[in-house]
């Protein structure tokens, strides 16, 4: 897998509110469109989205509308996620996962979609630059159309 530095992403900055999940659900699925990775690989990378632009609006500015950047491109048979915030600092790879098997009344509430974002991605970097969080996720698409060409 190759650096950030030699990956092209596609960025956009966008105001973290109700509309911004829309704007980059439909930037991912125009990536995804482009190299042909199949539903099902984008049905994860909805999610992972949908996940995490989420908790950027809810608990990195507190439900306050303030930009983000998120950035989608794509390095071979993988591909390459990025958000940034200007968030208290919070790496979510180190918190430990939700029990999913105790009962539900006994659950802590929270932590499920961060899970399921770990769950899903191949990997998960975090950092903390400038003052901002950092979060690239790399999910690989390798049964994607354009394999079998």
């Amino acid at each position: 897998m190759s650096s950030l530095r030699d990956v092209s992403i596609d960025r956009i900055r966008l105001t973290a509110g109700d509309e911004s999940i829309g704007t980059v659900l439909e930037l991912v699925r125009k990536s995804c469109a482009q190299h042909r990775v199949v539903a099902e690989h984008v049905s994860i990378l909805e999610l992972v989205c949908d996940e995490l632009v989420s908790n950027i609006r809810r608990y990195a500015h507190g439900g306050e509308s303030r930009e983000f950047e998120f950035g989608i491109g794509f390095d071979g048979d993988t591909c390459v996620l990025h958000f940034t915030d200007s968030g208290p600092p919070f790496d979510f790879t180190e918190k430990a996962p939700p029990d999913t098997a105790a009962p539900l009344d006994k659950r802590e509430i929270g932590g499920l979609g961060i899970f399921l974002v770990r769950k899903y991605a191949d990997r998960v970097v975090y950092e903390r630059r400038d003052d901002r969080n950092v979060v690239t996720i790399y999910k690989r698409v390798a049964d994607s159309a354009h394999d079998s060409v």
